[in-house]
């Protein structure tokens, strides 16, 4: 069953239901091209498991729960490409001509990625009068072998070495904020 337009239009997509559902298509075929054959049994061991356990991992696919990672990553990886910019929305709403966006891109001071030749541009790193403050700076740190998903969600996700307050926050939280940019760089450098 399709999700329905109101749930998407709500989430940001911009796509209907039938795009939507041939975009997730689209990237479980490439990501079936692109996992490895999996061993006859690929549960890990029960001490292995329960060491993931200790460590706060009980979530984690495979441990205590049916969730499917491939279709967790495949569901994520569409919805970011469908909520990402093209070079040319990225470009009216940056106020600059698009070769700009293009040329911040090759000096990976904006991040993006290629989809079918075409870079796709998430919005997480946008606000409504420009890119995230700081940008320019976390963004050359960041490997460019990074999945898409993962940088996302490192922007997303509270980190434990960005506190306002004693609480962490994410890196988009600390650089809306004012936060200087050199800490969320240099966590940046380190993501593998």
């Amino acid at each position: 069953m399709p999700i329905p337009a109101e749930t998407l239009n709500r989430a940001g997509i911009r796509l209907s239901p039938s795009a939507f559902e041939a975009l997730v298509e689209r990237l479980v075929e490439q990501l079936a091209r692109e996992r490895p054959t999996p061993l006859a049994d690929d549960r890990l061991p029960e001490s292995e498991a329960a060491a993931l356990r200790r460590a706060g991992l009980v979530g984690a696919p495979g441990l205590d729960q049916a969730t499917d990672s491939v279709a967790e990553l495949a569901a994520a990886h569409a919805a970011l490409v469908a909520t990402s910019l093209t070079v040319k929305e990225a470009a009216r709403r940056l106020r600059v001509d698009p070769s700009r966006v293009r040329q911040r891109l090759h000096e990976r001071t904006l991040y993006g990625f290629k989809l079918r030749d075409e870079w796709r541009l998430p919005a997480f790193q946008f606000g409504a009068s420009g890119s995230l403050p700081g940008l320019e700076i976390v963004a050359p740190r960041l490997s460019p072998g990074l999945h898409p998903v993962a940088v996302q969600r490192w922007f997303a996700l509270p980190c434990p070495d960005l506190e306002v307050d004693e609480r962490p926050v994410s890196p988009s939280d600390w650089l809306r904020a004012g936060g200087p940019p050199a800490p969320v760089a240099a966590i940046a450098a380190e993501l593998v």
